[in-house]
């Protein structure tokens, strides 16, 4: 399971698949395959197949566990897990981590997959590479879609400006470049890992790969209100501490 849509895994039993956005989709011979962003998940787990079943946008399966058949639903994943096999595939860590809990607290001993963090250029745009409104408007779908789950709105854009204008950086010099604390800074970044926004390399953090740095350079109409650096007076705490308004984010 070392190159990004390439498993090895043949069930029983069950595997949590986090995919980066422009990546191949899981594939095994055999298996059946449903989208929960457009199949009625019941309708798919009553339909009889032989050889497991890939679910893909397993995210949406912390939806339904909210209703009242969410705990049947998750009997019949675990039964099906360990019949034919039982693959969720979904995009982003903290969904992954979530089903993972899931998971574990029904019994099931789950392993997992995400795509390696390399800085890869996701396979997708390297097909567009000939169509630039294609491509950016995917680029744009990546980011905004990632950040509709994710914590921050302005602070992580504003993380995401600087990191498009230096390329890589520690927290302490993401701090210094936008008039934050470090803390705020580790916060920020913690929540764009959860969303697959950024990778890390020791202690220095990049944009997930390089092509969503262009979304980040003039000429942007909205980088206007994502200021680099303020002006604008810290309010101070009573213990005298000072705090950006934008890490009460």
């Amino acid at each position: 399971m070392e190159e990004p849509g390439l498993f090895s895994f043949e069930g029983p039993g069950c595997l949590v698949a986090r995919r980066d956005y422009g990546f191949p989709p899981v594939k095994l011979p055999g298996w059946r395959e449903a989208d929960l962003g457009t199949s009625n998940l019941l309708q798919v787990l009553t339909v009889a197949g032989k050889g497991g079943l890939i679910l893909r946008r397993a995210e949406f399966l912390e939806g339904w566990s909210r209703t009242r058949s969410g705990p049947a639903l998750w009997k019949s994943l675990t039964a099906m897990a360990a019949t034919g096999g039982l693959i969720l595939e979904c995009r982003l860590p903290k969904h992954a981590r979530s089903l993972l809990g899931k998971l574990r607290s029904e019994g099931e001993r789950p392993l997992f997959w995400e795509t390696p963090s390399s800085g890869q250029i996701p396979p997708l745009y390297t097909e567009l590479a000939s169509q630039p409104r294609l491509l950016r408007l995917h680029l744009e779908h990546e980011w905004w879609t990632a950040m509709g789950a994710a914590r921050g709105d302005v602070a992580l854009l504003r993380i995401a400006v600087a990191l498009a204008v230096c390329g890589t950086a520690s927290a302490p010099e993401l701090a210094g470049r936008l008039g934050i604390t470090s803390g705020a800074v580790r916060s920020y970044l913690s929540w764009m890992e959860e969303a697959a926004l950024i990778r890390r390399d020791g202690r220095r953090v990049e944009l997930r790969h390089p092509l969503l740095g262009t979304l980040f350079k003039p000429p942007v109409p909205w980088l206007e209100s994502v200021p680099m650096e303020t002006n604008v007076p810290m309010e101070t705490t009573p213990r005298g501490k000072t705090w950006d308004p934008i890490e009460l984010d």
